[in-house]
């Protein structure tokens, strides 16, 4: 018997299309947060391994510092807090409060 296994993308991409149809077809938020909570947490498309709290961070500091250019996110430390501010360039209205799964982020 083969086994197959999904990449986190395609993970990712099936879980949110799960969620979608369960909004439409009016599935109960518990069904919502079960398969929720068997996605991998990524803020702005990176994966937060442990948590997304040091994405949060660059993305406010790049809001607070009124990034405009990706040199000014360059010198940034660590490799995840420089990433949030890419994330802010990339969508300056996204905020810091949530991942892309729409969980709170405690910063």
């Amino acid at each position: 018997m083969d086994s197959y296994f999904l990449d986190a993308d395609e993970l990712l991409d099936r879980l949110r299309f799960l969620k979608r149809w369960l909004r439409k077809w009016g599935a109960s938020i518990g069904l919502l947060a079960l398969t929720a909570t068997t996605a991998v947490h990524t803020f702005g498309g990176y994966p937060c391994d442990n948590d997304c709290a040091p994405y949060a961070t660059g993305y406010s500091w790049a809001v607070v510092h009124q990034v405009k250019t990706l040199t000014d996110c360059q010198s940034i430390q660590p490799e995840d807090v420089r990433l949030g501010c890419f994330t802010y360039l990339g969508d300056p209205y996204r905020g810091s409060t949530q991942d892309d799964q729409g969980f709170d982020i405690d910063q």
